[in-house]
């Protein structure tokens, strides 16, 4: 029997409970609601439309290094074929090793 009332308090003291306990009794309760839940639409408005722009902005930038990658390579190309030579420049008295 104690077992059975503690689990109607239980129930009846669950959150969701309280919130439409709060409901019933207060109608400036759903106002707040209500305005919190606008709040919430209004950022997952703004996120979805954040989430397009930063797709757009990916593709563009996927398409940019398509068009630099063989750039690249060369240069790395040609940086790796210096990286093994040293260079000795003579500018008068001062001699500069690269």
């Amino acid at each position: 029997m104690v077992a059975v009332v503690r689990n109607l308090i239980g129930r009846l003291t669950d959150v969701r409970m309280r919130h439409l306990f709060l409901i019933l009794a207060s109608p400036r309760y759903v106002d707040r609601v209500m305005e919190l839940l606008r709040q919430r639409l209004h950022q997952a408005e703004l996120l979805k439309r954040k989430s397009k722009v930063w797709r757009e902005k990916g593709s563009a930038a996927q398409a940019d290094r398509g068009v630099w990658s063989p750039d690249c390579c060369c240069c790395r190309r040609e940086a790796g074929s210096y990286r093994g030579r040293s260079k000795r420049i003579s500018l008068g008295d001062i001699t500069v090793a690269q």
